[in-house]
């Protein structure tokens, strides 16, 4: 699977800064953007949460060194803020996908793209 090619799309939208697609069960990082630092401990972190979300408000969401505020958490998605950047975490079946926004970037709109891959993976079985 050509992870990457997902992962050059999602910021070809320029809704989205940096971004990373982790395996679910093994926090594994199957593809990223170059200027997104993931540290395997957090890439594996991230993975917990989306299976189990009920930490992010206590905890936040660590991405690349910074700790966002927990906004969002459920089932599906995680929203996560720090100042005028932030972060989106959905999930599919076999996969996280991770995206970051930047300052003069819309949230909604970095959201929206990061689940629609979310939604599309699903559809084709990922």
């Amino acid at each position: 699977m050509n992870w990457q090619k997902y992962i050059n799309e999602l910021v070809k939208t320029e809704h989205v800064a940096e971004a990373a697609i982790i395996e679910l069960k093994t926090g594994e990082v199957l593809a990223s953007t170059s200027g997104l630092n993931l540290l395997p401990s957090e890439a594996a972190g991230i993975a917990v949460l989306s299976r189990d979300y009920n930490h992010v408000f206590a905890q936040g969401v660590r991405v690349a060194g910074i700790t966002y505020m927990g906004l969002k958490a459920d089932a599906t998605s995680i929203y996560g803020k720090r100042g005028t950047t932030g972060v989106t975490i959905a999930k599919s079946n076999h996969v996280v996908v991770v995206g970051t926004y930047t300052d003069g970037m819309k949230p909604e709109s970095s959201e929206k793209a990061i689940e629609q891959l979310a939604a599309q993976l699903i559809q084709s079985g990922h």
